[in-house]
C-alpha cells in the first residue's frame, strides 16, 4: 500500500470514531503521521458519543483522541494533537509537497458541526494542495440517528466540493441532541459512527492498494441506512456529485466570504 497521512479536523463523533476505526485497520502499517485538529475541550455529554472521553472533562478532544489513537499505531507513526480552529491550520507544513515522496497521499477527515469551517478547510486545502503539487483527499462525515453520509472529495478548486447540491448551508448541530424531557432524540450514535468508520476504511484502503481503481471514489457522496434489524448491514446508496451551479463552495471560479454568504431566508449567516 501506498504510504499515507491521516488529518482528522474536528475530534467529536464522526472524528473520534473514523480516526480509530483507521488506527486500527491493515492501512496502519503505512501510516506515516496523523494529525488531529479540533480547538474544543472535552465535555460531560461527549462520552455519549465517544465513550473513550469518559472522565476526561476539560482536557482537549486533540489531546485525549491522539492518546488514543498512540495505542493502536507503533513508531514511526507520527502522532500530533492541535489545538487549534481549523481555520487556522497550517495545510502547505501538513502536505509536505514534494518532499513527502512519490506516491504520498493524504486523506483529510472532516467532521465538524460548522459549514463555514467545512468550506474553509475545504478551500484552504485545495489551494495548498495546488501549490505543492501533493496527493489529497477530503472524505466528510454526517451522522443521523439511524442513517449517516459519506462524501469523497478531489482537491482540484473545479471539483465538486461539500456544499454541492445543498440549497443552502444548514445551521450547525450537534451530535447529543437532547429533547424537552432529556432523552437522547438520536441515540448514541454509536452502530451509525461504527458503520461510517468501516465504510470510510474500505475506501482508503482502496485508494491505498490501487490509485487509479480508488479515484472511483473521488466525487460521490454515500448514504448509509440502518438495517431492519439490529446486528445487520448497512444499507449503502453511492451516487456521483457534480459542480452545482452557484454552488456556495470553493471552487475556482466563485471563491467567497462565508461570513458574507447568504442562509436560506437571505440574511448574512
Amino acid at each position: 500500500m501506498s504510504p499515507w497521512a491521516l488529518v482528522t479536523v474536528g475530534a467529536g463523533t464522526v472524528g473520534y470514531w473514523v480516526t480509530l476505526a483507521l488506527a486500527r485497520s491493515r492501512t496502519r502499517r503505512t501510516l506515516a503521521a496523523v494529525v488531529i485538529c479540533d480547538r474544543a475541550a472535552i465535555r460531560a455529554r461527549n462520552a455519549i458519543t465517544c465513550p473513550a472521553y469518559a472522565g476526561r472533562v476539560g482536557q482537549a478532544k486533540a489531546d485525549r483522541l491522539a492518546e488514543l489513537v498512540r495505542d493502536e499505531v507503533a513508531p514511526p507513526t507520527r502522532v500530533g494533537p492541535l489545538v487549534d480552529e481549523a481555520e487556522n491550520i497550517d495545510w502547505p507544513g501538513i502536505l509536505g509537497g514534494p518532499r513527502a515522496g512519490a506516491g504520498h497521499r493524504t486523506v483529510v477527515l472532516v467532521g465538524l458541526d460548522r459549514w463555514q469551517s467545512r468550506l474553509i478547510v475545504a478551500e484552504d486545502l485545495r489551494r495548498a494542495a495546488g501549490d505543492s503539487g501533493s496527493q489529497a483527499v477530503l472524505v466528510q462525515a454526517g451522522l443521523d440517528r439511524g442513517q449517516a453520509s459519506v462524501g469523497v472529495f478531489g482537491c482540484e478548486l473545479a471539483d465538486p466540493c461539500p456544499a454541492c447540491g445543498l440549497p443552502a448551508l444548514p445551521q450547525p448541530e450537534p451530535c447529543v441532541v437532547l429533547g424537552a424531557d432529556g432523552r437522547l432524540v438520536r441515540g448514541d450514535l454509536h452502530p451509525e459512527a461504527a458503520a461510517v468508520g468501516r465504510f470510510v476504511r474500505q475506501v482508503v484502503e482502496d485508494l491505498l492498494a490501487d490509485p487509479a481503481s480508488g479515484r472511483d471514489w473521488i466525487s460521490t457522496k454515500s448514504n448509509l441506512v440502518a438495517p431492519p434489524r439490529p446486528g445487520g448491514e448497512y444499507r449503502r446508496f453511492t451516487r456521483t456529485c457534480r459542480v452545482v451551479p452557484g454552488c456556495l463552495g470553493p471552487h475556482a471560479a466563485a471563491p467567497i466570504a462565508w461570513d458574507a454568504a447568504p442562509t436560506a431566508e437571505g440574511a448574512p449567516s
